[in-house]
């Protein structure tokens, strides 16, 4: 009776086992978690989850170790094999003089960024064409290969160009924070002309969610820059080209609340008060939940330009907003003023 009795079926095929054998082996996430990381890979990571959570001077550190590190020979620091969590060099180096920004360390921040400038030069060209948006064929055609290597080769190109307008941006924002208005100016302006280096076609009817994620980040550096550069334009008391600049800056992100409370500021400095009070009562209207909101449906930015997110955003609202109230409270009194 028992050799005549069906032998059980495998624990790993039962349905009553949750986790059959064959998953826990040979399994790529579980290879990554066991892998066993190199120093750099560990004193990356560790420099940027303090950089995520504010923890600057832990961070700076860290990231200080880092680069300490790939003097030694990056090749024995780091596996070759893809599976590194480390991602490119130069962002490496922006997120570095970002920590140090934030710490203070403005001078230092400066020379981080030269470098990434300086390696950058060679490997931008003079003028780069590119699609603006993603291309999704249907059906692959024979030139794909072709057009597929071209495409992954001006996306390279988009990514040096990024990382070298950022080092400007950093520049920028560090030499504000040191007081020095005209050379932040300089650097601002230096950003803006690499940039224009991209020329961008498309139908321009195609979703934005489409649009390619090198596209995005060169459009957000150009905006910090010109908020950044106007704002410096306001301190030296510069107003007619600080509204130039928050002008573009909302042509390009439209809606966007620092660059319109800049604005707004900027026709106040120029005694254009009705103007700055119509705009004013425009953007207050779009609450900040609906702004975060569409904000939060694009891809993440890079780590590198969080600093100058929050460098950017505008530091006198409160004050700005009394002032127009003021004003608009006199204008409903006496229409005649």
């Amino acid at each position: 009776q028992a050799l005549e009795k069906k032998p059980p079926a495998a624990a790993s095929s039962s349905p009553y086992f949750l986790i059959r054998t064959e998953l826990l082996v040979h399994t790529p996430i579980l290879s990554s978690l066991l892998r066993h990381r190199q120093p750099s890979e560990v004193k990356y990571l560790l420099a940027q989850r303090c950089l995520q959570d504010g923890r600057v001077a832990d961070a700076v550190e860290h990231y200080l170790d880092f680069l300490a590190l790939l003097q030694e020979g990056l090749q024995q620091q780091v596996p070759l094999d893809g599976g590194s969590a480390l991602p490119r060099i130069p962002e490496v180096f922006l997120e570095a003089a970002s920590a140090l920004e934030q710490a203070g360390r403005h001078q230092d921040a400066i020379t981080v960024c030269e470098e990434v400038i300086s390696r950058m030069t060679d490997l931008i060209p003079r003028m780069l064409r590119v699609e603006e948006w993603l291309d999704q064929p249907e059906c692959p055609s024979p030139g794909a290969g072709l057009a597929g290597g071209l495409l992954s080769q001006k996306k390279e190109s988009l990514r040096c160009l990024a990382w070298r307008a950022a080092g400007y941006l950093h520049q920028g924002w560090a030499w504000a924070k040191l007081g020095n208005s005209k050379e932040a100016i300089t650097q601002f302006s230096r950003c803006l002309g690499d940039l224009l280096r991209v020329q961008l076609y498309g139908s321009g009817v195609e979703p934005a969610g489409s649009l390619l994620p090198e596209v995005e980040v060169l459009q957000k550096i150009r905006l910090l820059s010109l908020i950044g550069r106007g704002a410096q334009f306001l301190e030296l008391g510069r107003h007619k080209e600080a509204l130039l600049d928050f002008q573009h800056g909302l042509q390009i992100s439209p809606g966007d609340p620092a660059a319109a409370s800049y604005l707004v500021q900027a026709l106040w400095e120029l005694n254009r008060k009705q103007e700055a009070a119509a705009h004013w009562q425009k953007f207050s209207q779009h609450t900040p939940g609906e702004d975060g909101q569409q904000e939060g449906k694009g891809r993440p930015f890079p780590l590198y330009l969080v600093s100058c997110l929050k460098q950017a955003a505008f530091p006198h609202c409160e004050s700005l907003a009394r002032s127009v109230q003021g004003y608009l409270g006199t204008v409903s009194q006496d229409p005649s003023s």
